[in-house]
């Protein structure tokens, strides 16, 4: 799951606290499209949970809406 993080949270810390969730295998954040990638097990959180624990870590994230692809008219 990708997130948008804030300018002050797109750094390795967030990736950190991602990392300290259960179930998270992998976490990066990339500074310069403030965004961070997290991979984890969906038997073990969710990206709705993993949210959770970054907000109440003081991490400014969110998911972003889902990408709609419109159709070309011809």
């Amino acid at each position: 799951v990708y997130f948008n993080l804030s300018e002050q949270s797109a750094q390795a810390a967030s990736a950190d606290a991602a990392l300290a969730v259960e179930g998270v295998e992998d976490a990066v954040v990339n500074a310069k499209r403030k965004s961070m990638a997290v991979t984890f097990d969906n038997r073990e959180t969710t990206a709705e949970k993993i949210l959770s624990e970054l907000t109440a870590q003081g991490i400014d994230a969110q998911v972003p809406p889902p990408h709609v692809c419109k159709e070309e008219q011809k």
